[in-house]
């Protein structure tokens, strides 16, 4: 009973897309800095777009003796995959959320735009309700916070309205 998976609309083209989109990333890499040693600025790009094109060629591979879905023409295909793949309606909602994260972004300051912006994403689009969301959401802005803020001292937005040197706190 070891039934092969098949492919969903639009899953071999995105193995495709992501292969193009890697191979343009490490072309980026590269141009960093080059290869010039190990401590250089684009290894790390270099590592992680390699891992990329590496990734999306395991992608190709196995989407290739994977037998198609349900659809057999191309119309068939585009109609599923808009169904099922990219609902208009959600994604819409989504890139209104995306373009409020935006607006709000600079006026509040990253920690309660990132939160409440990811709290609503997945509230939205995981449906495991207000609770997971919520942790979820602490958790995810508590590590993009440490690595970035604390580990690679990147100056994130702070709140404008809020001058919290004058209260006392330095963060």
């Amino acid at each position: 009973m070891n039934e092969q998976r098949r492919l969903r609309p639009g899953e071999a083209t995105f193995g495709y897309m992501l292969l193009i989109f890697s191979l343009f990333l490490l072309y980026n890499a590269f141009a960093i800095s080059g290869f010039s040693s190990l401590s250089s600025p684009g290894v790390f790009p270099l590592v992680a777009a390699s891992a990329m094109v590496v990734s999306a060629l395991t992608i190709i591979l196995k989407n290739r003796t994977a037998p198609q879905g349900e659809a057999t023409t191309f119309s068939h295909r585009l109609r599923l995959f808009h169904s099922q793949i990219l609902p208009l309606k959600p994604m819409v909602i989504y890139i209104a959320m995306v373009i409020g994260f935006m607006m709000v972004l600079e006026p509040f300051g990253f920690i309660p735009s990132a939160l409440i912006f990811l709290f609503v994403s997945f509230w939205y689009l995981y449906a495991k309700g207000a609770v997971f969301a919520l942790v979820l959401s602490i958790g995810s802005v508590a590590i993009v916070y440490a690595l970035f803020r604390l580990v690679f001292k990147v100056v994130l937005p702070e709140m404008e309205w809020l001058d919290l040197e004058a209260l006392g706190w330095e963060g």
